[in-house]
């Protein structure tokens, strides 16, 4: 049985970011396994890094792992795409 089929992390150096009801921010997930929902879909459970809270959060690790490689794939774009800024003189 491997890490995904057992519920852990694939990527260990995969940070898992979820919403904290208590800190009412998005925090950093610690101790992340996937576990079923009702539904039969694939959702993360774990705690807050901050408070130490429990947290959910909806998707299991594929969403993670694609939300990931969305994420740098847009800084990639960003970087290439965007022109440098120029500055007009006071006068025109």
């Amino acid at each position: 049985m491997n890490a995904a089929q057992n519920g852990h992390s694939p990527d260990a150096d995969l940070v898992v970011l979820g919403y904290c009801v208590h800190c009412r921010s998005r925090r950093p997930m610690q101790g992340a396994i996937q576990v079923c929902n009702r539904r039969g879909g694939r959702d993360l459970k774990g705690h807050c890094a901050v408070c130490g809270k429990s947290m959910y959060r909806l998707g299991g690790w594929d969403s993670v792992a694609a939300a990931a490689q969305d994420a740098q794939a847009t800084a990639v774009v960003k970087t290439i795409v965007t022109p440098p800024v120029v500055q007009n003189p006071v006068g025109e």
